[in-house]
This record gives C-alpha cells, structure tokens and sequence, in this order.
C-alpha cells in the first residue's frame, strides 16, 4: 500500500513542479504513505491479524498505534492550518490532458490501495460487527483489483503521451497510433503462440501494458530526437542529456515502466500457474506441466537448540529428458507439550519449508507434508515407555537424589527417542504429499519492483541546476543579512 501511495505521488510531484496544482492532494498522499508504512509495522508486530508474515506478539502494538494516531491527527491539523497557502488557482481545463490522466491515475492507485486495506482488514471488521472472524479469499481480491489494474496500465500508457492542458483529437490520434499498433501486434502474438485467450483479464492487462511500455518508449525517443537534433552527438549522449534536464519528468516515466512490468508479471503469475498436487514414495515420479518430479529419499534432521524436528524429502526433476533442479522441501515440528512428549511436537503448529528453484522465465516451488499416521502407534508406545522411566511417588518432603537423577536423565532419553523416532523416518519412507507449483515470471515482480524504485531516485535527485539554484539563494540570503547588518 506504501509503495502504491507513494507512485501517486510521484504523479501529483509532477503535477504540481509543471502546473502548481494538487498541493493538498500532493501533502495528503504524503503523509498516507508514512501512516500505510507505519500501519504494515504494526499488522505484522501486533499479532492481530493471522498471517504468514506475521510475527509473534509483541508489546510494540500499542505504541505503534499511538505513533500512528499521533502522524494522523497532527498532519491533518497542520494541512488544515496551511489550506490557504496550500490551495492552487489553476483548475484542470481540459479531460485530455496530461494533468487530467495523471490524476485519473492517482485515483485509480489509491483505489487499489483502499481495497487491498478493506480486504487485509475484513477479518477485524466482520469480527467488530458480527463477532465472528472472516476473510476474504483471493477471488475476491481478483474481482475487484483485476479490473483496477487493467486501466491503471492503459492510462499509464496515454498519460507521457498527451500535452499539459489540452490536446486536439488529431495530435491526440498521431501519439497512440504507434502504441496502439504494437498493442495490437502484441495481443495477436498471445493469441496465437501462447494460450493467453483462456484468460481475457490477462491478456487485456497485457495488450495495455505493451501499449503502455511502447508508449514510454517513444516518450524517451522523441526526446532524445529533439535534444539530437538542437546539439548533436549520438543518440545515446542526447537521452543522457534530456533524461539529465528533466529528472523528475523520465523518472516518473522509469515508475510507470515498473508498474507495467509489475502488473504483466503478476498477471502472469496467477492467471497461468500450474498446481499439482502429489502423494509420493520414494522413487515415484509424476509430471506437473514441463516437469518430471522424482522422491529421490526422506530426510531429517535435529536441532536441539530449538526443539525442532524436521522431516524432509530430495526431489529431482527433470525437463526435457535432462536434471533441471534438486529441491529440498522440509516440514518442521516443534515441541508444543510442557510435559515434554514425544507427541507435543507434532500436536502444534507446524511450519514447511519450502524448495524452490526460480528463473526469468518462472519459479518451481513445492511444499510437503508427510503422513505421519503410521507413526501413531510408535510414538504412543515411546510417551508410555518415557513416563514409566519418571519417578511415581514423590513423598512430602520431595523427590529423593535417585528420584531426581531420573528426572534429570528423562530430557537425555526423550532426545534418544527422538534421535529414534528420526532414523525410523529414513529407514521406513512414509507416503509424502506434495504441493508442486510452477508460477511465471515471479521474478519480475521484484524487477518491476526494482524498476520503480530507480525511477522515483531519478525522480527525485536534484539536477544540476537546482544545486546552483541553491547555492546561489544561499548566497543572496548572506548578501542580504549583511547588506542589513551594514
């Protein structure tokens, strides 16, 4: 959500360096992204809401509210307090402009951002009004973000194309023909050589993020043409030079790029992944999409420090008859039973690890989760045969030494039974169910991600000019207080 507020306001900068509008939008999204910031913290740090993200619970819950409510109130009387230095004169005059896309896409990123919040928050909400904890799955989150995005991307696209207050529809028409027509290429590239016509939302999001990344392309071009044409030198040192000039200008560009490539990759990811799901013995092969996936054998392993014990598997997979990867998924029990059983370690929760291999193109991971029933009566016959070795009748006046050595002595015989109990695991493989995902292009999320970032540093990195700018009122300033010292 941070980050979604933020490229809003990277727009409203924009805006506001080249027509001095939305300085109250442009505050307010300001202090949104700090506050969203300091609301992700306190989500993962309170333990109010389950996530896998989550940490424990923890005391820093209440003063992280505190600090939030402390941002809110005081911004909101600060902006209050400056609304008439902050109000602007100019209006949008014209739906065809660039300031007009530019808003029309903060408000489409802070749609999102507010129904990604409702959604994160619905089990807090439902449980305040009706007393009963629920969320909202990932279809819910696809109906409503899906469509959002879609038009984000393709106002993205048109927003560098248009000019500052008003374009005719013939200008307009000679600036989208060019992406339109790579849009359309592209899309009739999906259709034919990949099996994008089995999802339109996709295949929509990425026919506009084609035109939006053509779009972007052409915007450096023309300007690396003009600033060619006034002083010559390659084309390369020309788009250093205009890009230089106007930092904050192709620095939002860079951010739309990353946003484009964002939305391609997580459209990608969860319209066209493949899932299996696979019950496994050693030396059991399946095939998930590409893949052949073999039990190559059990693991485990023991970690007295933290009262962990690990079952895991090997798995090979091949693709296209050669090795691809070797995985190494794993599910960890911890000890839950202050009487110390061998059965508390598997009565709580437990946690995988996860084995993946990843690349460009997309990422393999797989999950596991042992059957452990056969195991049952083993463990049952190790607590009865562990309790029996700990001292019955413990008189009034405590235990006797030889009572306590055997208390002292059962932490080493459980640890043995474990040790047992681990090797039996190996020497007797149990059936292993697996969860095999093959999701593309993940990767690019955090590419788009990183993109994004790059673009708003150049964004925001003083040109040349502003630094002598500086200099030199600091040496206005100095001038003055002397000329009134004098």
């Amino acid at each position: 959500m941070p980050w979604l507020l933020g490229t809003a306001f990277l727009h409203s900068v924009m805006v506001q360096e080249k027509r001095g509008m939305l300085r109250v939008w442009n505050v307010s999204l300001i202090v949104a992204t700090f506050t969203f910031a300091l609301l992700g913290t306190f989500l993962v740090r309170s333990g109010i809401l389950q996530s896998i993200h989550a940490f424990g619970e923890s005391t820093v819950g209440g003063p992280l509210l505190g600090l939030i409510a402390v941002v809110v109130i005081g911004s909101a009387a600060l902006i209050v307090s400056r609304l008439g230095e902050l109000r602007s004169k100019r209006r949008v005059e014209s739906l065809l402009s660039r300031e007009s896309i530019f808003l029309v896409n903060n408000l489409l990123l802070v749609g999102l951002c507010l129904v990604i919040f409702w959604g994160t928050f619905f089990p807090l909400i439902s449980e305040a009004i009706t007393g009963e904890q629920s969320s909202l799955g990932s279809p819910w989150f696809d109906r409503y973000i899906a469509p959002i995005a879609i038009v984000l991307v393709l106002f993205t696209g048109i927003g560098p194309l248009l000019a500052w207050r008003k374009v005719s529809a013939g200008s307009l028409w000679r600036l989208l023909r060019g992406p339109l027509a790579v849009a359309a290429v592209a899309a009739a590239a999906l259709v034919a050589f990949a099996d994008a016509a089995s999802e339109p939302l996709a295949l929509a999001l990425f026919t506009f993020a084609c035109f939006s990344l053509a779009a972007l392309v052409s915007e450096f071009w023309r300007g690396a043409a003009a600033q060619h044409a006034l002083s010559g030198g390659s084309r390369l040192a020309a788009l250093s030079r205009v890009v230089g000039r106007n930092r904050r200008r192709y620095g939002g560009y860079v951010v739309h790029a990353g946003i484009a490539v964002v939305f391609i990759a997580v459209a990608a990811s969860s319209s066209f992944q493949t899932s299996e799901d696979l019950r496994l013995l050693p030396g059991d092969s399946a095939r998930v999409g590409e893949y052949e996936v073999t039990y190559v054998k059990p693991t485990q392993a023991i970690d007295p420090a933290e009262q962990r014990l690990s079952f895991g598997a090997v798995l090979d997979v091949d693709r296209d008859g050669r090795q691809f990867a070797t995985l190494h998924p794993s599910r960890n029990y911890y000890s839950g039973s202050s009487t110390g059983t061998v059965a508390g370690f598997f009565e709580g929760e437990a946690t995988s690890e996860v084995g993946q291999s990843g690349g460009l193109k997309e990422d393999l991971w797989t999950a596991m989760r042992p059957d452990l029933r056969r195991l049952d009566p083993v463990i049952q016959a190790i607590d009865e045969r562990l309790e029996a070795t700990l001292p019955q009748n413990i008189g009034s006046d405590g235990p006797t030494p030889a009572q306590l050595a055997a208390m002292r002595d059962y932490a080493d015989r459980q640890g043995a039974a474990i040790a047992n109990l681990a090797a039996l695991y190996v020497a007797r493989p149990l059936p292993v169910d697996f969860r095999v995902n093959v999701n593309p292009f993940v990767i690019w999320i955090w590419i788009g991600g990183a993109i994004g970032v790059l673009g708003g540093v150049l964004a925001v990195w003083p040109a040349p000019e502003a630094r002598r700018r500086r200099v030199s009122d600091v040496y206005a300033a100095r001038l003055a207080r002397d000329l009134g010292r004098a």
